[in-house]
């Protein structure tokens, strides 16, 4: 895996004895981060430390989420984050350095963030799927609820997948991420998700170890199962036309969880599937990227 990118950091920290230590080098992944794509940020190694200067944890902040750092064979610390699809030129990158003797570095790196190409995409629906009736409006508060709390306990959860993801269905892409929707004429929106063409009953597979933390019927989702990869990381598989998966249980990378289907606000059978980094939804096919994989390795 190539570690490219280095940027120059800006520090602020106390040293009680009145030492300067150097910041860690820092790196990410791709070396020009991409809008609503997966980011993998790099420190050290902290080459030369001995003693007190010995690093032992980093922790820090990618798009106000909190990202897992973990120390490799190589002795750098790596964490999987993600950029948002409305990130900015440039995206900032809170670092914070403890030292076995106390001390605390802190870092702020900026990292460079290239623009998608994201295409428009006019459609037609029923008004029930636009507007819903007044009578619906406490269920999808309820729906709404039960997928923020499932997104929160992600935060608590340890890395769960030791292995590269995997698709969960052949990639033949139908809908690609980011595109921007015009629903009947004048209702905005952005797909924020990847839509795989598959005919109804057409097993689908977990992408990676997790936890089934949602499992059932959605109205806008249809049949849904949500798996909790652990370090803020989550994916979905939504209209599914069963759910073959309980909340609760653990799968493993490329169990069936599911069958395509045509449930919730959709007009025809295919699998929509996301990705979560905290509350960030970011392309899960960016999770395939090689970089990814050999993250896992180096772990």
């Amino acid at each position: 895996m190539l570690l490219v990118g280095t940027a120059a950091v800006a520090l602020c920290a106390v040293y009680p004895r009145g030492a300067r230590l150097a910041p860690l080098p820092v790196a990410w992944i791709p070396d020009t981060l991409q809008q609503g794509a997966a980011a993998i940020v790099v420190l050290g190694p902290d080459t030369g430390a001995t003693g007190d200067e010995t690093v032992l944890a980093v922790t820090g902040t990618l798009a106000g989420e909190p990202l897992r750092f973990e120390r490799g064979r190589d002795g750098r610390f790596r964490a999987l984050g993600a950029i948002p699809v409305t990130a900015g030129g440039t995206i900032p990158i809170p670092l914070r350095v403890l030292r076995r003797g106390g001390d605390t570095l802190h870092q702020f790196p900026r990292a460079p963030v290239k623009g998608g190409a994201f295409a428009t995409e006019r459609l037609r629906l029923p008004a029930r799927f636009v507007t819903p009736p007044d009578s619906l409006r406490e269920r999808l508060e309820e729906e709404r609820r039960t997928i923020r709390e499932a997104l929160a306990r992600a935060a608590a959860t340890p890395r769960l997948w030791r292995r590269a993801f995997e698709e969960p269905l052949p990639l033949s892409v139908t809908g690609a991420f980011g595109t921007r929707r015009e629903i009947n004429r004048t209702t905005q929106s952005r797909h924020l998700g990847v839509d795989l063409d598959g005919r109804t009953g057409t097993p689908v597979k977990a992408a990676n170890r997790g936890v089934a933390v949602v499992a059932g019927p959605f109205y806008y989702q249809g049949n849904a199962v949500y798996l909790d990869h652990g370090s803020g990381l989550l994916t979905s598989y939504l209209h599914l036309s069963r759910v073959l998966v309980s909340v609760g249980d653990t799968v493993e990378g490329g169990q069936v969880i599911g069958l395509v289907g045509a449930t919730g606000r959709v007009t025809g059978p295919h699998l929509h599937w996301t990705a979560y980094f905290g509350r960030v939804l970011f392309d899960p096919l960016s999770l395939l990227w090689p970089e990814v994989a050999a993250l896992a390795a180096q772990w």
